[in-house]
């Protein structure tokens, strides 16, 4: 999972600065929210699912001059909620 919140961060780019070799070829890709797959799996109550995926996506952030830092994140509404 990789959110882009910048275009020059390319999704290609990290992949193969990750993981170096061989990339791994998904023949049917069905791409999907956050949102829709915490809810897909059922471990989150309904009231949690959109602050949950918001807090991911924060979570996922790629670029470094976005990206909340670490005390941000244990800040988040969601977290400080639960």
């Amino acid at each position: 999972m990789i959110k882009v919140s910048n275009p020059k961060y390319s999704p290609l780019y990290y992949c193969l600065s990750w993981f170096p070799g061989e990339l791994l070829h998904v023949k049917k890709l069905f791409p999907h929210t956050v949102k829709k797959c915490i809810a897909h799996y059922g471990h989150v109550g309904d009231k949690d699912i959109t602050p949950a995926a918001a807090f991911i996506q924060r979570c996922l952030t790629i670029d470094p001059s976005v990206h909340p830092s670490m005390s941000e994140l244990l800040q988040d509404k969601w977290l400080i909620d639960i």
